[in-house]
């Protein structure tokens, strides 16, 4: 699809700019992404993942080093909190659009 687009110059801006994981990065996002689905939902909005879905990735992926799993907590949580921050101006755009 994105191909497609690229030969009609048709790609929206927001995809020219996407941002590319980094070879060091990407087993981050991967991580994030794994426990992404762990998140409690509801008629509020999304809540952030638990710490210990967190913890439990690090057990999955072997990872017993402290400093490391601080690094890996730390990096999904900022993951995270930049995904409930977009979802949350994301619902708050639509609820202004269907109110009009």
């Amino acid at each position: 699809m994105l191909e497609k687009m690229a030969e009609s110059g048709a790609v929206p801006l927001a995809l020219q700019n996407r941002p590319f994981p980094t070879e060091w990065t990407i087993g981050y996002y991967a991580g994030f992404m794994l426990v992404s689905d762990s998140r409690a939902s509801g008629m509020g909005g999304i809540s952030s993942i638990p710490l210990s879905e967190i913890v439990a990735l690090l057990g999955l992926y072997g990872i017993t080093d402290m400093d490391e799993r601080e690094t890996w907590v730390r990096m999904i949580r900022v993951l995270d909190a930049a995904y409930v921050t977009h979802y949350a101006a994301k619902q708050k755009a639509d609820q202004e659009r269907r109110s009009r």
